[in-house]
C-alpha cells in the first residue's frame, strides 16, 4: 500500500467529522496549495536521506576512529607492562591517566553505535548458549588496569564449573563491561568492586556487579534510566559521563527478556544485577 492509499484509509477509520474538517483546514493552510501526498512523499525522502546520514556518521565513528584506538590502546597495554619500572612519579601518572582515558573512550565509542544501532533497529541479535564465567573473566581483564590506576580493588567472586546461559555475547560483554566501567568510576581508592555469577533455584543465572562506592542518592536513583536527564554524577577521579553505558545496558537486556536491577543508598555503594535463562 502506497503513501496515498495509506492515508485514505486513515481518514476513512475516524468518525468525527469535524476533525477531518479541521484537519483539511490545517494542511491547506500549511502546505499553502500543494498537494498534501506531494508534501508526504517530500517529507518521507528527507527523513530516509537523514537516516542514511545517521548510519554514515556512524560508520565512520566506528571504523575510523575505531582502529587508531586499537593501536593507541595497545601501545599503552605494552607500557603499562613496564610502568613499575619508571621512576618518575609525574610520567607514571601520565601513563595511567592516558591508558585510563583511552578505555573510556573505547568503551563510550562502542556504547553510542551500540545505543544509536539499537533505537533504529539496526543490529544483529543472535542469542546462543554460552558460558558465562568467560564474560565475566574478560570484564575483569578488560577493566582490572583501570581499576588500578583508582587505586580500586576489583574482584570475581568463585563461580561454578559450568555456567551456562542464553544470550547474545557480544551484547552480553558490552552490558557486563560497562556495569564494571560504571562500579569502578563511582568507587574511591581502597574501594572494592566484586563481579559475580551464579546458578539460582529458579533456572536463571544472575549475574551482579557490587561496589562499596558513593552510591546513588533516592532522587538520582529515580531518573537513573530516564534519557532526557540533562545531568549525571561525576565519578570519583571528576569522570564525566552521560548515562549511556547504562541506558545501553538496559536496552540490550530488554532484548534478552530481562531486566537491569538497582540496589544503591548514598555512601553505601551500588549493586547491578541481572538474570538471564540457564541451560
Amino acid at each position: 500500500m502506497d503513501t496515498k492509499d495509506a492515508l485514505i484509509e486513515s481518514l476513512q477509520n475516524i468518525d468525527n467529522e469535524d476533525f477531518i474538517k479541521n484537519l483539511l483546514t490545517t494542511v491547506r493552510q500549511f502546505n499553502e496549495g500543494k498537494n498534501i501526498f506531494d508534501t508526504l512523499k517530500q517529507t518521507q525522502d528527507e527523513l530516509q536521506s537523514q537516516q542514511i546520514q545517521k548510519e554514515k556518521f556512524f560508520n565512520i565513528v566506528s571504523y575510523e576512529l575505531g582502529s587508531p584506538l586499537n593501536s593507541l590502546k595497545s601501545m599503552a597495554d605494552f607500557v603499562m607492562m613496564d610502568v613499575a619500572t619508571i621512576e618518575d612519579n609525574m610520567v607514571v601518572e601520565s601513563v595511567k591517566m592516558l591508558y585510563a582515558q583511552i578505555e573510556k573512550i573505547q568503551l563510550q565509542m562502542g556504547n553510542l553505535i551500540a545505543w544509536s544501532n539499537l533505537a533504529i533497529n539496526n543490529y544483529s541479535f543472535q542469542p546462543e548458549l554460552l558460558d558465562v564465567r568467560e564474560v565475566v573473566e574478560k570484564a575483569q581483564e578488560n577493566y582490572q588496569k583501570l581499576a588500578s590506576t583508582k587505586s580500586v580493588e576489583l574482584l570475581v567472586e568463585a563461580m561454578p564449573e559450568a555456567l551456562y546461559a542464553k544470550a547474545d555475547g557480544q551484547f552480553l560483554q558490552l552490558v557486563v563491561n560497562n556495569l564494571v566501567s560504571n562500579a569502578v568510576k563511582f568507587s574511591r581508592k581502597n574501594d572494592t568492586v566484586t563481579v559475580s555469577a551464579i546458578k539460582t533455584p529458579h533456572k536463571t543465572v544472575l549475574v551482579a556487579v557490587k561496589d562499596t562506592g558513593i552510591g546513588i542518592g533516592k532522587a538520582k536513583l529515580e531518573n537513573l534510566f530516564n534519557p532526557a536527564r540533562k545531568a549525571t554524577q561525576k565519578g570519583t577521579a571528576n569522570e564525566n559521563g552521560y548515562g549511556i553505558g547504562l541506558l545501553t545496558a538496559k536496552s540490550i537486556l530488554v532484548l534478552h527478556n530481562t531486566e537491569l536491577m538497582v540496589q544503591s543508598e548514598q555512601g553505601s555503594g551500588s549493586t547491578f544485577s541481572f538474570e538471564l535463562p540457564a541451560e
